[in-house]
């Protein structure tokens, strides 16, 4: 377990440093010292996959952020790309989707991000995703929430 802060979050974008720069893509973090446990190893293969696919359909930027919001430790990852589309937003758990011919996609990433939030329990309250559009970008936004 791990306690969130603005460095866990920096440390995760840097790994993608090279690219952002080449490709020109400005990463923002938005997230202050928060106190919210989470397994760093679990939460890590998310966070690298849900950039890798920002930086897929992001124009100029992407966001990453950290906050506290109904209880619940809630991390976001956004863009300012299309969007998802509306067969795609989705909140709570994720079942596994067969491959998409028309996309390439499998939703293997977000079945794996749905399993690991509802990994994180406290009490009778399980950790879940949600996709939507929106956030500071107006882009699609990824989000994490974490009991």
């Amino acid at each position: 377990m791990k306690n969130i802060t603005c460095d866990f979050l920096a440390e995760h974008m840097a790994r993608h440093v090279p690219l952002l720069q080449g490709l020109g893509i400005e990463a923002l973090i938005d997230a202050s010292d928060i106190t919210g446990f989470f397994d760093a190893d679990l939460l890590t293969g998310v966070l690298n996959n849900t950039i890798n696919n920002a930086l897929r359909y992001t124009r100029n930027n992407i966001r990453l952020t950290a906050e506290t919001r109904e209880g619940y430790l809630v991390i976001g990852v956004e863009d300012d790309g299309e969007g998802y589309p509306e067969s795609m937003q989705h909140t709570g758990t994720l079942s596994f989707k067969s491959l998409d011919f028309n996309t390439g996609s499998t939703s293997l990433g977000l079945f794996f991000a749905s399993s690991v939030a509802r990994l994180h329990r406290e009490g009778d309250r399980t950790g879940s995703i949600k996709l939507h559009n929106g956030g500071q970008f107006g882009g699609g936004v990824f989000e994490i929430w974490l009991p």
